[in-house]
């Protein structure tokens, strides 16, 4: 073996034994995934996933998704579904592009289509963003990586789009996506 070339990464499961219920379950915790993305990447049903987890220490059946599990404990680089930033993750993505240093919250929470109260409740309260915004962060987050900067300029342009087509022209100054007073779904 070549000195200088780079040791392949440790997988977290242990070499030694069947992968468990219990290894996918801090794999999936490691991956920072929920439970229905888990089951998409893993190709398993709920309701399998319930059979497997009243057996938590019992080898998994099907050695496809032990093979995959253990791909992924070791490369978690080829999950196909990244973990989704939190809230002030992804408000410290954005404000930290300097274009977009003094972002208002509710601008923040307007770009992902919440009123304002949203964003206060994310940033001010550390509430969890509800699946569909959590989508948008990680489809935000995805965009900055590839474009920077003019990453957040497109995504305006089609929340813009968006606003206007729903007649809110001032959604921006605002931040309001519905009518004042109503909860919006987290």
């Amino acid at each position: 073996m070549n000195a200088t070339a780079p040791l392949p990464p440790l997988s977290l499961m242990d070499p030694d034994r069947p992968v468990t219920p219990r290894d996918l379950e801090r794999l999936r915790q490691r991956l920072g995934l929920n439970i229905r993305d888990f089951q998409w990447v893993f190709g398993i049903r709920m309701d399998k996933w319930s059979q497997m987890l009243k057996k938590m220490d019992e080898p998994v059946s099907d050695p496809s998704i032990a093979i995959w599990a253990r791909m992924l404990s070791t490369y978690p680089e080829l999950c196909p579904t990244p973990p989704e930033p939190t809230p002030d993750e992804m408000y410290d993505t954005i404000t930290a592009l300097p274009q977009y240093k003094d972002l208002p919250h509710r601008v923040f929470a307007a770009m992902f289509g919440r009123d304002a109260t949203s964003a206060h409740r994310w940033l001010q309260q550390g509430q969890q963003a509800g699946p569909v915004a959590r989508r948008l962060f990680v489809g935000l987050q995805t965009l900055i990586k590839m474009k920077k900067g003019e990453a957040v300029e497109a995504w305006q342009e089609q929340v813009s789009i968006e606003a206007r087509a729903r007649n809110l022209p001032n959604v921006w100054q605002e931040g309001l996506w519905g009518q004042r007073g109503t909860k919006d779904d987290e």
